[in-house]
This record gives structure tokens, C-alpha cells and sequence, in this order.
């Protein structure tokens, strides 16, 4: 089996076929496969982001005219999932306009961890989760799991469920800022924090001050996705998370609250 990845993956320990990549003087992308793939099995991994989204579609299209045969695309992270809906007048609904593209080149496709399931229902589309392997790196202890919104109730209780563990959920609501609200009391007990992305780290932040608030022990996080924006890394240590557990479905480093558990050898077996 070949291997073919583009940028956004290459921090990964697969090996992969040669790819020339350019920029002519007008910023137009240049793209040529520098192997022989004529009739070879090969699986495309590509994340799908705004920097790189027309890099992943000429490689595609590059493999097809090389005659490989194409098994499957895998993402291990796709953006703009989060913008699933119309939420305000005018708006275009990204994560459907990536979906449709992605459908139009008649591969199958499997992706990791995509925040909104819904949102592939109808293209066809596998997803996979990691936290159940996230799971395995987290301390022995008695967990309370919490969800940080109700959209992500669905992978918490998965989780709380093959731990036998309460799931608690918190209330989001955003307008012009965000709202969280918790009304449970978690006196001395151990929080697990179940998520699929950090991005700014937000969130996160805030729900470790209301589950401190709420009498919380020691609070964990497994997400698969650690995006870490600006200074999320910076800010969350400041927060009351005494450690984090991400994949590096993205080139994120560690850090002493942060452990990555390499990916791999999960989306060689999908």
C-alpha cells in the first residue's frame, strides 16, 4: 500500500510518496506526483483546512490521472464543521459546500472526530473516534464525566458509559460573548472533560472555573483535536485543568499539562 499526504499531515510517521509542490510567481499552487502509481493501491490522508483544502484537491486529482487506485481519503481533521447550519441571515453553511466537494470525487471517505455528525449523514462518509483511546492514558481514578455543551453530549455519554461514570452537562449559550452555566454540585470529585476540539481553549477555561465553583477535585480533559490558537496553551495554564490528552491528528507539541498520543497507528487500521 502506497501512501500519499499532503502538507497538513506530514508531521505524521508514515511513509510517503514523492510530491513536487510549488508556487508560481502569481501564488498559483503547482502540484505533480513523482512516482509511478499506475495501478498501485494507495490511501490519500490530507486534513481539510483553509490553508491547504486546493493543495488536497489537486493531489487527488493528480493520483487519478497517475491511474492509482484509490482505496479511500482519510481525514484525520476537518474544518469547518462547526459551521453546520445558517445560524444568521446571508450566511453560507461551509461544512456542507466542503461536504458536497468532497463528495463530487467519488472516493470513500473516513474521518476523525468530526464535531457534528449530522453534518456527513446524508454524504455518505464514516467518522471515527479517538477518545476511547484518549481514554487509556488518563489516570486510575472515579470519574464524574462532563460534557462542555449539549452537542457534545452524545461522545460524553460514550465515554461515561464505558467508565460506568455519571455524565453531567453543561449549559452554553452564545450571543455576544459566552455563557456557561452549571447546576450541579461536584463536591471532591474527579472531572473528566470530554470534547472533540480545543481551539482557543475558551471553553475549556470556563468550564474548569464552574466545576472548581461547583467543588470539582481535579480536573482532566481528553480531546481529539488540540488546535491550541493564539495563546491557548499559555491561558490554560492558568486554568484549574490539571492535564489535557490530545492526538496529533494536528502538529501540536506537548507540554507538561499537554500529552499527545500519537495517531498513526489508528488511521492505518480504519
Amino acid at each position: 500500500m502506497k501512501y500519499l499526504l499532503t502538507e497538513s499531515v506530514k508531521h505524521l510517521k508514515i511513509p510517503f510518496v514523492k510530491v513536487e509542490k510549488k508556487l508560481f510567481a502569481e501564488g498559483e499552487l503547482y502540484i505533480r506526483i513523482r512516482e509511478n502509481l499506475e495501478n498501485k493501491p494507495l490511501i490519500i490522508i490530507s486534513n481539510i483546512t483553509t490553508d491547504n483544502f486546493l493543495e488536497f484537491l489537486f493531489t487527488v486529482d493528480a493520483a487519478k490521472r497517475a491511474k492509482a487506485k484509490i482505496k479511500k481519503i482519510i481525514i484525520p481533521f476537518m474544518s469547518y464543521a462547526r459551521q453546520d447550519r445558517v445560524y444568521n441571515s446571508g450566511e453560507s453553511v461551509s461544512g456542507a459546500v466542503i461536504c458536497s466537494v468532497l463528495k463530487n470525487l467519488k472516493i470513500p471517505i473516513k474521518i476523525i472526530e468530526i464535531h457534528n455528525v449530522d453534518l456527513i449523514k446524508n454524504f455518505g462518509f464514516e467518522n471515527f473516534s479517538f477518545l476511547s483511546i484518549l481514554l487509556k492514558e488518563i489516570p486510575k481514578k472515579d470519574y464524574i464525566v462532563v460534557s462542555p455543551d449539549f452537542g457534545g453530549k452524545g461522545r460524553a455519554k460514550i465515554i461515561a458509559d464505558i467508565l460506568g461514570s455519571p455524565l453531567v452537562i453543561i449549559k452554553k449559550t452564545r450571543k455576544n460573548h459566552i455563557l456557561m452555566q452549571l447546576k450541579e454540585k461536584l463536591p471532591d470529585k474527579n472531572i473528566l472533560i470530554v470534547d472533540d476540539m480545543i481551539s482557543t481553549g475558551t471553553t475549556l477555561i470556563k468550564a474548569s472555573r464552574l466545576l472548581k465553583k461547583a467543588g470539582a477535585k481535579e480536573i482532566y480533559c481528553i480531546s481529539t483535536h488540540g488546535l491550541f490558537v493564539g495563546d491557548a496553551k499559555k491561558n490554560l495554564q492558568k486554568s484549574f485543568i490539571k492535564k489535557i490528552f490530545v492526538s496529533n491528528t494536528l502538529n501540536v507539541q506537548g507540554l507538561k499539562q499537554i500529552s499527545v498520543k500519537k495517531i498513526e497507528d489508528f488511521l492505518l487500521r480504519i
